[in-house]
């Protein structure tokens, strides 16, 4: 019953889709294939000038480029500040495009934080600078100037944050030799109107790494009016194909609960396409550099899941259960009235 279900739902949304009409737009999605053990802040020119290319390429024949997670390891924000030629170089791709980009890296930024201690009785103020670091992408408009930068809300354990570290004093400090140290993260999942045409504005919601496994954030985001998803990721520490499908098919279901396209531009795969109704299309091989031009159509399709979320699975599972816990009853019955006829 259910495999039928699924099928009926899935020829109507193709079918609703192949129907609808929308505005299509084409994504230059980058695969930069880099090592995700290098270095923090190494400040390499050449793997600058590598990206750098890479924009270029993709822009030739499309409205927006999007990189993977991360695609530059340094705080480029810190950089451009202070007039490194580095963070200018970065930070001015979008200029020398003229059309609209993300930048990923690693934010950095520094606030101060009041702690209060009693010192002989009385109330003492101590002032401290507290350095912070964000998962970003940054949106920049097709002349090259800022529009906003969305910070990864939900962070991961053991990756992007320790948990327990409060505890075990030494866990946190093990934890970053390995990963790279904590992420702080954002305040709140964000919709951002980017022009990527004249007069052609697309609504897009950022979601980086593993955001897109969580039915709860692309529903927010839907309610937020976006119209596409932008996955960026960096699953290459895994170093296995199986799971960077496995991540793939899990983005897959978020498209389809939502009824939105989504692009994923990830570092060494899977980069793909995936129209509402959950079609995956995918041209770039795994632990392969390159770029693909994604031809998206944006339609949005009004989902069961969108208007009701869990409760059709609640069903099927109380419903099952109920029959699992009663078999020996119902069994039992039928016996009888076979037995009896």
């Amino acid at each position: 019953l259910i495999t039928l279900i699924g099928i009926i739902l899935f020829i109507s949304s193709k079918s609703t889709y192949e129907n609808s009409q929308g505005e299509t737009i084409e994504a230059a999605l980058l695969q930069p294939n880099f090592s995700p053990w290098e270095k923090l802040f190494a400040r390499d020119f050449g793997k600058l000038e590598d990206v750098i290319s890479m924009y270029r390429e993709g822009a030739k024949n499309s409205d927006i480029v999007i990189p993977c997670e991360s695609i530059l390891r340094d705080p480029v924000n810190v950089y451009y500040n202070f007039g490194d030629p580095f963070g200018i170089k970065a930070m001015n791709i979008g200029k020398e495009l003229k059309k609209p980009i993300i930048l990923t890296y690693p934010h950095r930024q520094t606030v101060l934080s009041n702690t209060t201690i009693i010192r002989n009785g009385k109330p003492l103020t101590i002032v401290q600078e507290i350095t912070l670091y964000y998962n970003s992408a940054v949106f920049f408009d097709k002349n090259g100037n800022k529009i906003t930068r969305y910070d990864k809300v939900h962070t991961v354990p053991f990756g992007e944050w320790t948990p327990f570290a409060e505890y075990i004093p030494y866990l946190r400090e093990t934890i970053n030799a390995i990963v790279g140290g904590d992420l702080t993260p954002g305040k709140e999942f964000m919709v951002i109107p980017v022009e990527i045409k004249p007069n052609v504005i697309v609504n897009i919601a950022p979601i980086i790494c593993f955001e897109d496994l969580y039915p709860y954030i692309t529903k927010i985001l839907k309610k937020k009016k976006a119209t596409l998803l932008v996955n960026m990721t960096n699953d290459g520490w895994a170093n296995s194909i199986r799971s960077q499908w496995q991540h793939l098919i899990g983005a897959m279901y978020r498209s389809i609960e939502t009824g939105l396209p989504m692009v994923r531009a990830t570092n060494t795969g899977r980069t793909a396409l995936i129209l509402p109704y959950g079609k995956i299309i995918s041209t770039i091989d795994d632990f392969k550099k390159g770029i693909m031009i994604a031809k998206i159509k944006l339609v949005s399709l009004e989902t069961h899941f969108y208007k009701w979320g869990d409760i059709f699975f609640i069903i099927f599972l109380l419903v099952g259960n109920t029959l699992i816990f009663f078999y020996p009853l119902i069994t039992s019955v039928f016996r009888k009235i076979l037995f009896r006829a």
